[in-house]
C-alpha cells in the first residue's frame, strides 16, 4: 500500500515576466562610464526599454551541489555548469527578440541563517564566450532576493517556495570587442511573476506507481 503512494517531482519548470527598466551601453574606452540608452542592437535583433519580457526556467531539483560553502551567515551551495534538464528562456514581446540558454549553467541556492542581515537567495544564469577565451559573448541571469531568512529551509534547489522570493531581477549581457577594449551592453529589469507551472516525476516515478497499483490490484484480487 505504501509503493502505491510513492510520488518525487524532479524537473521543475517556472514562468516568468519582467520589466526592462534600464538598458545601458559602454563603448569600451577605459575609465568612460557606460551611458543609459533608450535602446540597444545585440546579434539577436533590437531590445527597448520598457519592453516586457517573458520566459521560462527550468531545472532537475535531484541534481546534487558540488559546491558548498558555510559560514556564520549562510550556507551556500553552487550547481555547476551544463546541469541535465536546466533551460532558462526570454522574450522581448515588444521587439520579439527570443533567447535560449547555452549547455554553459550555473545555478546557486543560498539559504541565510536565522538572525542574519542577509536574506535567503536563489539564481541562475546562463553564459557563452565569444571568439576570444578571455571574455564572455553573451550571459543571461534570473535573481531571486528575499528580505528574510525563511523562504528556503535548505539549500537544495527550489521548488514552489520560489514565489517567497519578493527582490527578483532578469539580466542580459552582451560583451564586444571595440576600440581595443571590452564593451558590453546591459539591459535589466525587475521580474513581477513567477510561477510553477509544472513538476514533472522522475520516469522511476511513474514506474513506482505503476508498481504500487498493480501490487494493489493484486491484493484487492486475493480478498
Amino acid at each position: 500500500m505504501a509503493l502505491a503512494s510513492v510520488s518525487h517531482a524532479a524537473i521543475y519548470t517556472f514562468q516568468y515576466t519582467a520589466r526592462i527598466d534600464s538598458i545601458t551601453d559602454g563603448d569600451g574606452r577605459w575609465g568612460e562610464p557606460d551611458v543609459e540608452v533608450a535602446s540597444a542592437q545585440i546579434p539577436a535583433g533590437l531590445i527597448v526599454r520598457g519592453d516586457t519580457v517573458t520566459g521560462t526556467f527550468s531545472y532537475d531539483r535531484a541534481t546534487v551541489s558540488d559546491n558548498t560553502s558555510s559560514d556564520d551567515f549562510y550556507t551556500s551551495s553552487g550547481y555547476s555548469q551544463r546541469l541535465a534538464n536546466a533551460v532558462l528562456t526570454a522574450r522581448f514581446t515588444g521587439t520579439g527578440v527570443a533567447l535560449s540558454s547555452t549547455p554553459s549553467m550555473y545555478t546557486w541556492v543560498r539559504n541565510a541563517a536565522s538572525g542574519s542581515q542577509f536574506g535567503d537567495s536563489f539564481g541562475m544564469y546562463s553564459y557563452e564566450f565569444g571568439p576570444a577565451p578571455s571574455y564572455w559573448r553573451e550571459a543571461m541571469s534570473v535573481d531571486f532576493q528575499g528580505t528574510s531568512t525563511d523562504v528556503l529551509d535548505n539549500t537544495a534547489l527550489p521548488g514552489a517556495e520560489i514565489t517567497g522570493f519578493t527582490n527578483n531581477t532578469f539580466t542580459l549581457d552582451y560583451t564586444r570587442a571595440e576600440n581595443g577594449q571590452f564593451a558590453m551592453t546591459r539591459a535589466t529589469g525587475r521580474i513581477t511573476s513567477v510561477t510553477l507551472i509544472s513538476a514533472v516525476p522522475e520516469p522511476s516515478t511513474y514506474a513506482m506507481f505503476a508498481a504500487g497499483l498493480a501490487l494493489l490490484a493484486w491484493r484487492r484480487k486475493r480478498a
